[in-house]
């Protein structure tokens, strides 16, 4: 319950009202790590601890069901009051230590009691009635005292009830924060209250509540409230009030917090009220306001299974050095912030061991097995390449030089790609150890089984052959900075090969640390760690160091020299670190003497590194960070620098001219329009060294983007510079090459003229659009005048095969049918040649009837066929038809269609009918139109059994056309037939004629009507 209160009072810088969220930071950091130890019952932690604090000289007071104990680090100890007076109950509920050192008691019973150099005071009167669930210190000095029942201030004698704006309706007060501005903040049963700093008043937000359980205040200034209804999340209260009614929370939220810390590195710690065990969040800044805490947002889970005291956790503190301490049901535990960070990007342990490398211009290579990832010079992951088999080496030379072997060959590491390189020819196998690159650009590689060989002007030759290095590969292969090359072999020895000699090392040359592991260049010499120890050569023999007189340096992995002059070796035992001055007199110290310093495991450096031979599991990075390849992950590691750093030179601007035109040095200047130029003076505040003082500038905005090193040179000229925003930035270097990071800048801002303004781009863009519009219009004209030509052409065909037919055909027939009438007129009735002449007659006058009905067929309708007409006499048709019940249902304004169009309609519903009748057994069918301004919609529909899905996927029956005809019908108008059919809900067939083909032209529908 106290959590907030102690946050309170550790973070007092806040200014008031700062309570928004503040931007993430971009640049790269590394992520904070924790060292957890757990102290239970069996160590003499009290169990049920519900508070802990820190008292003025160190210790922590841990508040708990069985009393009040101090401990020191060492040893748990039940609190002894001085004096007579002792504490009401060992019962405590709360525990709070103010910023004048006294210790606060609050009791489940009720009642308080304060200790001050030992002594114990009890209070009842004043006091809020119930258990004292808190205090808090408000910046005037006040201790705040809270009860489900009131709220309370200590004057320092004696307590006072608050005596107004607490309301019925808040329900019982639950939690209380003294934020950084000073404002108290009080969580109830149903609301978020606050007493501004220096007020006795309470008001009220508008922030919804229900049941809450604790606050808490973000490194970024937002208040954390958890609560049943709504979980953990940042909030914005603004003043106000709630509803007199909020309905109530449809259930509870799952991730409810207990309690909430936020540690110094800025990560949020919790004490879930239904999940077991504590999480923290790394980022809690990413939540955003108002947003609650979701599984994904939580980085780390500790739990009884993983070695936590207890899954229920009901305290949390973070102590003077940033140590997080949690108080559970069997005992507290300790989260120790350790001075290195995991990259959690690389989340496996390769088979084979890392690979790594940096080139000249800060890209670092890692290679995990087959995966490299490529990481820029501020260590962002930029890129990762899947190699075609194991990298075993990673080299590195010039700026950007970098190669990958492997099980592959060799590989060039070039714009994010891996290259093939082609490796010499006549090898047993493909398969590289290890590269290097020397001095001149020249590859070194180091084969499985045919030696080493160099490419060198695009040939590969055969510098050292198998047989004189052995039958097993070498383990390491190093060149130096003479270009000498260095050979870790099998059987304890060491070869170095310079000048077209191979020299051999063992224990006759004071190489005594068994097989070479890890080798480093350093500027006097050679460092090598080995199984049994290290070793450096002096340039004729070796001096070793041993495990046996330093335990520390056995199977010495990684070795590494930092950027001001320490030494890292890493190793089975841990990691051991030596400062320059402790390497320089490492080795004349008498055996045994160390002046080496092994890394706390606890709060340094938990890991132990990777034992795959030979790669070095140390790298210094650029940045002055170091990189350990261990066997659980990667890990990072920040050089920190001894004693303050002198002060840099700071850069000054001192004069601005622009086309002859001086200009103030200020912030954001305007040039003149056109191509301008400038001319920027600069210099520095460092008078004394002035001569020795360097500097560099850049400008960003325009073509030149990198830093342009001036020397000692102090101004620096732009001419012809075209329309934009720039920003000059300039930086000062001091005589011993540190360069200020201080960087002074300023802006300015080349208007553009009318013809690099938008204006000419909005207009060309306008013209272009017009004159495609234009181009459109007519093309969609062609194509509309193309179509009624083709449509008259048809119509003019039909209608000279109509008149042929009848000309012919029909009155041939008719006076056939004539001449058998007289001819049938002069035989006997009852006959049978006049009864066969008489079926004959009715016969041919059917045929006739038919022809008719053809010809008429082929003439097409009047000039203005009526939509609703033809609609209506198709349903008037198909209503003969027994047990199907028919609908029309026709929208939008009646307008004639085109002819042709008419009558192809007709046909197509024509079809939908008749296979409705036909095939579909429904007792429904339905007939809709739609005149709209994109066109006519028709759509016939009906509650049948559907069309079978070969059907569909066919396109029609085998022998039948009626799907294949509408189709056909539905193209020659521009027109999709589409078909939808299932055996629960019918057919229904659908086709949309565009306006410009269904009507008539003068009668196609305007934009603003219809749909």
């Amino acid at each position: 319950m106290l959590i907030a209160s102690l946050l309170a009072l550790l973070l007092l810088a806040m200014p008031y009202g700062a309570l928004a969220q503040k931007p993430v930071p971009d640049t790269p950091r590394l992520a904070a790590s924790f060292k957890h130890f757990a102290y239970s019952s069996d160590n003499g932690s009290p169990p049920d601890v519900g508070t802990i604090a820190q008292g003025p000289n160190g210790d922590l007071w841990l508040a708990s069901t069985n009393g009040l104990f101090l401990f020191d680090g060492l040893q748990f100890q039940r609190f002894q009051p001085a004096g007579s007076d002792r504490l009401r109950s060992d019962l405590t509920y709360s525990m709070f230590i103010d910023s004048r050192g006294r210790v606060f008691f609050g009791y489940y019973s009720g009642g308080a009691s304060m200790v001050v150099d030992g002594r114990v005071r009890s209070f009842e009167e004043g006091l809020p009635t119930g258990p004292i669930k808190g205090f808090a210190e408000d910046h005037q000095g006040r201790i705040w005292a809270i009860s489900v029942k009131g709220l309370s201030w200590f004057d320092g004698t004696r307590w006072h009830a608050l005596q107004g704006g607490l309301k019925a309706q808040d329900g019982p007060l639950y939690v209380m924060l003294v934020a950084r501005d000073g404002t108290l903040w009080i969580a109830t049963q149903s609301a978020l209250l606050f007493i501004r700093p220096g007020k006795l008043t309470v008001e009220r937000t508008t922030v919804p509540v229900r049941e809450a359980w604790t606050l808490a205040q973000g490194p970024d200034g937002r208040l954390w409230l958890s609560d049943e209804a709504h979980g953990t999340r940042p909030i914005a209260p603004q003043p106000g009030t709630l509803p007199v009614a909020l309905p109530p929370p449809s259930a509870f939220h799952g991730l409810v917090a207990r309690r909430l810390l936020f540690d110094r590195s800025g990560g949020l710690w919790m004490a879930l009220q239904r999940q077991p065990g504590l999480m923290r969040l790394a980022h809690p800044e990413t939540v955003r306001t108002g947003s609650p805490v979701t599984e994904r947002d939580i980085t780390t889970r500790y739990r009884e299974k993983g070695g936590l005291t207890s899954d229920l956790v009901g305290a949390l503190f973070e102590d003077r050095h940033g140590v997080v301490w949690a108080g559970s049901r069997l005992g507290i535990d300790r989260f120790s912030p350790v001075s290195y960070g995991r990259r959690d990007e690389i989340s496996g342990v390769p088979r084979t061991g890392f690979r790594a490398a940096q080139s000249a211009s800060g890209t670092l290579a890692i290679a995990d097995d087959d995966t490299i990832g490529l990481y820029t010079r501020d260590e962002r992951l930029q890129k990762t390449l899947k190699a075609p088999g194991t990298v075993r080496g990673i080299c590195t030379g010039g700026a950007e030089q970098m190669y990958a072997g492997g099980d592959f060959g060799l590989s060039q590491i070039v714009n994010g790609r891996l290259k093939q390189i082609a490796i010499p020819a006549g090898l047993k196998g493909p398969m590289l150890m290890d590269c290097q690159i020397d001095r001149a650009g020249r590859i070194w590689i180091l084969t499985r089984q045919d030696g080493i060989f160099r490419l060198q002007a695009g040939r590969w030759t055969q510098v050292i052959a198998q047989e004189a290095i052995g039958a097993a590969s070498p383990r390491v292969m190093v060149l130096d900075r003479q270009d000498r090359l260095w050979l870790g072999l099998d059987h304890h020895g060491l070869a170095l090969f310079t000048n077209g000699t191979l020299r051999r090392f063992g224990a006759e040359s004071g190489l005594d640390i068994g097989f070479v592991q890890s080798a480093q260049v350093l500027d006097d010499g050679m460092l090598l760690g080995g199984e049994l120890g290290i070793a450096v050569f002096d340039g004729q023999r070796f001096h070793a160091l041993t495990a046996r007189d330093y335990p520390q340096f056995s199977l010495v992995s990684g070795i590494a020299r930092d950027r001001i002059g320490g030494v890292w070796i890493s190793g089975s035992r841990g990691i051991t670190h030596l400062s320059g001055p402790a390497w320089s007199q490492l080795f004349s110290q008498p055996r045994g003497h160390s002046v080496a310093r092994s890394l706390d495991a606890v709060t340094e450096m938990p890991f132990y590194s990777q034992l795959n031979c030979c790669a070095n599991t140390i790298l210094p990075a650029a940045s002055g960070r170091l990189w350990f390849f261990t066997a659980q992950g990667v890990a990072q590691r920040d050089v920190t620098q001894h004693g303050p750093p002198p002060v840099a030179p700071r850069p000054i601007i001192r004069l601005i001219t622009s086309n002859g035109q001086a200009l103030p040095a200020s912030r954001m200047l305007t040039l003149a329009k056109g191509h301008p130029d400038i001319n920027i003076e600069y210099t520095s505040d460092s008078i004394a060294e002035a001569p020795q003082i360097r500097f560099r500038y850049r400008l960003t905005g325009g073509s030149e983007q990198g830093w342009t090193d001036a020397g000692s040179g102090r101004q620096a000229a732009y001419t012809a510079l075209d329309n934009g925003s720039y920003r000059f930035e300039l930086q000062a270097r001091d005589a011993s090459g540190r360069w200020n990071p201080e960087t002074v800048a300023i802006n300015f801002t080349v208007p553009p003229t009318f013809l690099q303004t938008l204006w000419p781009k909005v207009i060309g863009a306008i013209a272009a659009m017009a004159l495609m519009a234009l181009i459109y219009r007519v093309r969609l004209g062609y194509a509309v005048e193309t179509l009624r030509k083709r449509l008259e052409e048809r119509t003019r065909e039909r209608e000279r095969i109509a008149r042929d037919l009848h000309d012919t055909l029909l009155q041939s027939v008719q006076a056939l049918i004539f001449r058998v009438e007289r001819a049938r007129k002069k035989m006997e009735p009852g006959s049978p040649a006049f009864t066969e002449l008489d079926a004959s007659l009715e016969q041919a006058e059917d045929v006739l009837e038919e022809t008719r009905r053809t010809v008429q067929g082929l003439r097409l309708w009047d000039d203005d066929p009526d939509l609703d007409h033809l609609l209506a006499r198709m349903v008037t048709r198909f209503a003969q038809a027994p047990d199907i019940k028919t609908r029309l249902q026709v929208t939008g304004p009646m307008v004639p269609l085109n002819a042709e169009v008419g009558e192809e309609v007709e046909r197509i519903i024509g079809e939908a009918l008749t296979n409705v009748l036909r095939h579909s057994d429904a007792t429904e069918v339905m007939i809709a139109a739609h005149v709209g301004r994109r066109g006519l919609r028709i759509s016939v529909s009906d509650n049948g059994g559907g069309i079978p899905e070969d059907v569909l996927a066919a396109g029609q029956r085998a022998g039948h056309f009626g799907l294949l005809g509408m189709s056909e019908r539905a193209k020659r108008l521009s027109a999709k037939l589409e078909i939808a059919s299932s055996g629960e809900r019918g057919t229904e067939i659908t086709f949309v004629i565009p306006a410009i083909v269904a009507f008539k032209p003068r009668h196609v529908l305007p934009r603003w009507l219809g749909r």
